[in-house]
């Protein structure tokens, strides 16, 4: 399956099994973002709503095949807000 891993403006299209576990996802976006997966969150949807923990397989944590989950780093020895950029077609047309 695959994930859309958004965080701010950017997005990553990865591809992983149910059966992986969220820190294996981590291992993954860790190899596109140069941030070291210990200092990664990720939460099931943009809006932050629910922290995925890592020892959790994916599809018991409900993630599916094209989903959006939202991507924080730990830096400066805190955690981030969750900060994802929608897509807005009508300010591009502007």
């Amino acid at each position: 399956m695959y994930v859309r891993v958004k965080r701010k403006k950017a997005t990553y299209f990865i591809h992983i099994e149910p059966s992986d576990t969220v820190a294996n996802l981590k291992l993954e976006i860790a190899k596109l973002t140069q941030q070291p997966a210990e200092q990664q969150r990720l939460y099931s949807s943009p809006e932050g709503e629910k922290l995925l923990e890592d020892n959790t397989k994916l599809a018991d944590a409900g993630v599916e095949n094209d989903q959006e989950l939202a991507l924080t780093y730990k830096l400066d020895g805190s955690w981030e807000e969750v900060d994802v950029s929608r897509f807005d077609l009508m300010e591009m047309a502007a």
